[in-house]
């Protein structure tokens, strides 16, 4: 080979290298991490739901979510009877320890919320939450979770641990 060409192999090989590790961390970060959640609703139509949401990484701290809730509340002030009601969440998290160096860390996040009102309606909104997991425990994370977003909602999260990938989240 001529010298010139030198340059141009090398240039070539320093971009083939990290294109093919970048497409096997994409392959790992788009594994998909489950969710089971139950929520009290701390509102002034307090209730409580139970539901189920799926995460994917957005690099090491990030992570891009959604999830489904329902279950009942209480109706409007003056109303004791308890009425269907459901929640579907889209979240950005960032966590502050990915690769669990420590025993329990602390995240946060923010997305979009939007909850369909007693007369059928659907409501949006802002939601922010802030939550703090735990140590893996077999195939579950445990996570205690605060949320704002249509109210304040405090809950307890089990995700699955990501499969092929170090951290344990």
């Amino acid at each position: 080979m001529s010298s010139r060409a030198d340059p141009l192999l090398t240039a070539l090989v320093l971009l083939i290298l990290p294109a093919a590790a970048l497409g096997a961390q994409q392959r790992n970060a788009l594994m998909p991490q489950w969710e089971l959640r139950a929520d009290a609703l701390l509102t002034p139509q307090p209730g409580a739901q139970a539901g189920a949401g799926v995460n994917v990484r957005a690099g090491h701290y990030m992570r891009l979510g959604v999830a489904y809730a329902a279950g009942v509340e209480r109706g409007p002030a003056g109303d004791r009877d308890a009425r269907f009601s459901h929640r579907a969440d889209a979240t950005a998290r960032f966590l502050l320890d990915p690769f669990a160096e420590k025993r329990r860390s602390l995240y946060g996040g923010a997305g979009l919320t939007a909850r369909q009102e007693g007369d059928g309606a659907w409501k949006a909104g802002l939601l922010i939450v802030v939550g703090m997991e735990g140590a893996a425990r077999g195939r579950t994370i445990p996570s205690f979770e605060i949320g704002l977003g249509g109210g304040v909602r405090a809950g307890v999260v089990l995700r699955g641990r990501r499969r092929g990938s170090l951290p344990s989240r």
